[in-house]
């Protein structure tokens, strides 16, 4: 077994990680910023630029509130190592290996910023719906993916999402919903936004 080494970081703020182990894959789940502005994402953009990984994958957090006013493609050329995932799709291949990313940065009301929605939506009507929908057709049909990641912003509720500020599960029931929806599982989620809760966890789909 040859397998792939993804390096997964988020919640930098601003912090530019020294000793970030090589690997195939990095996927950056959001909060690049502390502010939201154009300069420190550029600063963190450059950053992530640096990094001897081949593939690179990126999502915005609520902090990242200048990705969600401007067209990324306009400071797109300036980064030309990094994808960056907005309710989109992504694929590269490692060692004859198909891996396909969607990478969302939407997260229940939690605190300020942007690509937050209330904690009442139904699946339906959040903007992540469209995942339900065009997910399987995806990685199925058009793509025939070995690996699927999901990339978000925040946990789905009840996995890592306990906070010290007065939320017991600040996860999203929504994203949770998503994800018990679709025929083909991720083979791992990667997200953060909730600080006190990092880390890793395992779990069996029954």
């Amino acid at each position: 077994i040859d397998p792939i080494l993804v390096v997964c970081v988020s919640d930098t703020h601003n912090l530019q990680v020294p000793d970030v182990p090589d690997g195939d894959i990095l996927i950056h789940s959001g909060d690049l910023t502390e502010r939201g502005t154009i300069e420190e994402l550029k600063a963190a953009l450059s950053w992530l630029d640096s990094l001897p990984q081949q593939n690179k994958f990126f999502i915005a957090g609520n902090h990242d509130t200048c990705l969600s006013e401007l067209d990324y493609s306009s400071i797109q050329a300036e980064f030309p190592t990094l994808t960056y995932l907005q309710d989109t799709f992504a694929t590269c291949t490692i060692r004859g290996s198909k891996v396909g990313l969607i990478g969302s940065p939407w997260t229940p009301k939690c605190g300020v910023g942007g690509f937050q929605y209330p904690r009442s939506a139904k699946l339906s009507d959040s903007p992540i719906g469209w995942i339900q929908q065009k997910a399987d057709p995806i990685l199925f049909d058009e793509e025939k993916v070995d690996k699927f990641v999901l990339v978000t912003h925040g946990p789905p509720r009840g996995h890592l999402d306990d906070t010290t500020f007065g939320l017991s599960s600040a996860g999203c029931e929504t994203w949770l919903q998503l994800l018990w929806s679709l025929s083909r599982k991720p083979d791992f989620q990667v997200f953060g936004h909730i600080h006190d809760s990092h880390g890793i966890k395992r779990i069996k789909w029954d």
